[in-house]
């Protein structure tokens, strides 16, 4: 009898113990950076930026000590290009087009309303869902999903395949 007691102590400890030493909650999974090759075949159904809205700026700049004068979008945020995408063409779909989000804008939005001294020029195509993306000298612009304040520039040679825009 005694050593089923002890027994039943020593069960009772050890999972006291593990109860003790479990995590209180499961940890949210933690964001990872894409990796070439990204998909960039086309679809319909493509996630977008929010439009331009209103007096906003289509690009203003930021400036970074290591990067210099580069450009950012209506909310703030970092713009980018991609090398696979060529003047008038983007190639970012499905699960890239997720991570790098095509800068969207609508037929009535002000895209030449741009910040004083940017020496480039802003025009739309149309992808292949249909909706219209900015450009900057003919390049399409994303936003980085990794990108979470204004001033993060953690796509920039992300795959040595996507940049900032530098200010022109």
């Amino acid at each position: 009898m005694k050593t089923i007691i002890g027994i039943i102590v020593v069960i009772i400890i050890i999972v006291g113990g593990w109860i003790l030493l479990a995590p209180a909650s499961t940890p949210a999974p933690v964001a990872t950076t894409p990796t070439a090759p990204i998909d960039t075949t086309a679809s319909t159904t493509v996630p977008v930026a929010a439009p331009v809205i209103g007096s906003n700026l289509a690009l203003g700049t930021n400036n970074s000590t290591t990067l210099g004068l580069y450009l950012i979008g209506y909310n703030d945020k970092t713009v980018y290009t991609y090398d696979n995408d060529s003047v008038g063409t983007s190639t970012c779909y499905n699960t890239c087009a997720t991570n790098w989000i095509p800068y969207a804008v609508s037929p009535s939005d002000d895209i030449s309303n741009i910040q004083s001294g940017i020496s480039g020029t802003t025009g739309t195509i149309t992808r292949a869902d249909g909706t219209l993306q900015l450009t900057y000298n003919g390049l399409p612009l994303y936003f980085y999903a990794g990108d979470m304040s204004n001033t993060d520039t953690n796509g920039n040679n992300l795959g040595k395949v996507w940049h900032i825009v530098k200010a022109s």
